[in-house]
C-alpha cells in the first residue's frame, strides 16, 4: 500500500504544526481555485470598465472643448454644432451603458472575493486546535442592493 502524499496550497510554512486531512484540503484547494479565478475577472472587468469609462469621458470632454475652441476662432458654427452633437452622442453613450455602475459593482466583487481569499488563507490559523473555518462567499445577484452573504463552516 503507498501513501499519497498531498500537495495543497495550505500545507505552506505558515501552516506548520497543523495537520489537515486530505479531504479538507481538498476541499479548500478547489474553494481558493474558484474564488482566485473570480478574483482575477472581477480585476479584469474592473480595468476595462474604468478604461472604457474614461475614455469615452475623456472623448466628450475634448469634443467639447474643441468645438468651444474651434467655434470662435473659426467663426463657423456647423462645426461648433456638429463637435458639440459628437460630444453628446458619445457623453450619452457613456451613460446610456452605465460604466460608472459597472466599475462599482466591479470593484465591489473585486473587493469581496480578495477578502474570501483572504480569510479562506488565514482562516486555519485562527483554530490551531483541529477545527478549521472555511468561509464561503455568495454575492447578491441583485444589481440594485451591493452585499455579500458569508457563510462559515467549522470542519473538525
Amino acid at each position: 500500500m503507498t501513501l499519497k502524499t498531498v500537495v495543497s496550497l495550505l500545507n505552506g510554512s505558515k501552516h506548520h504544526g497543523v495537520l489537515f486531512p486530505p479531504e479538507l484540503l481538498q476541499r479548500m484547494d478547489s474553494l481558493y481555485a474558484f474564488y482566485h479565478q473570480q478574483w482575477w475577472c472581477y480585476r479584469k472587468m474592473l480595468n476595462h470598465f474604468k478604461c472604457v469609462n474614461a475614455l469615452f469621458n475623456g472623448m466628450a470632454l475634448l469634443l467639447m472643448a474643441a468645438g468651444m475652441i474651434a467655434g470662435p476662432l473659426l467663426d463657423n458654427s456647423t462645426l461648433v454644432a456638429c463637435l458639440a452633437a459628437v460630444g453628446t452622442v458619445v457623453k450619452g453613450t457613456n451613460d446610456f451603458k452605465q460604466y460608472r455602475f459597472k466599475v462599482t459593482m466591479s470593484r465591489f466583487a473585486f473587493t469581496t472575493y480578495a477578502k474570501a481569499l483572504t480569510e479562506l488563507w488565514i482562516s486555519p490559523l485562527r483554530y490551531p486546535n483541529g477545527v478549521c473555518k472555511i468561509t464561503t462567499v455568495t454575492l447578491c445577484t441583485n444589481p440594485w442592493k451591493r452585499h455579500a452573504m458569508w457563510t462559515d463552516v467549522l470542519v473538525p
